[in-house]
């Protein structure tokens, strides 16, 4: 036999046995993953305080039969400068899961909800119902153009103002004014 014909043999013989180890290997693994999830299936059956995930406020209610209620959130729709109206259920109508949501539809960056209370202020001899939210410094740190902030602003108001029933909503970050590079709310200023 010539020396290519026996290295071509070697070359041959070589690659065969590399297959089949590499194949042996991957049906050993195989095995040893399957008898772990049978012990691991074993071990939670006769382990009652294995708990799954915790469901989700949404999948709770569901499951106990909670009634959930159904709001507006406002976004916005940045190409024609106007909000959209979005439906979503909630357990319950509550500033901060009207916030919550307003982050979850991306709405407003994820940040603190700081607090929220309600007044009653007699302006024009008219009782007015004025929001005070105050928000967490982190909710800066995401930079918007001039449009993009209006109406991002718009739609944290009307959310706010239409399911908690407000004329009025005060914006705060952390005590103080709402102040960034575009708006500037004063003492007396609005949403």
């Amino acid at each position: 036999m010539s020396s290519k014909n026996k290295i071509l043999l070697f070359s041959i013989l070589m690659s065969v046995s590399l297959f089949t180890i590499g194949c042996e290997e991957n049906t050993t693994d195989e095995t040893h993953e399957n008898e772990n999830q049978n012990i691991e299936q074993r071990s939670d059956s006769n382990n009652e305080d294995v708990q799954a995930e915790e469901p989700t406020i949404k999948e709770d209610a569901v499951k106990q039969d909670i009634k959930t209620q159904e709001i507006v959130v406002y976004s916005y729709d940045l190409d024609n400068e106007e909000l959209v109206e979005n439906k979503v259920n909630v357990v319950a109508i509550t500033p901060e899961n009207l916030y919550n949501e307003l982050i979850n539809l991306k709405v407003i960056p994820e940040s603190t909800f700081n607090s929220f209370k309600v007044q009653t202020v007699k302006i024009d001899e008219k009782e007015n119902q004025i929001g005070y939210l105050d928000i967490g410094s982190d909710f800066m740190e995401t930079k918007y153009g001039s449009s993009a902030e209006s109406c991002m602003l718009d739609a944290l108001a009307k959310t706010f103002k239409e399911n908690l029933k407000l004329d009025k909503l005060k914006l705060t970050v952390d005590g103080k004014n709402y102040e960034s590079g575009h708006i500037i709310l004063e003492d007396s200023d609005y949403l």
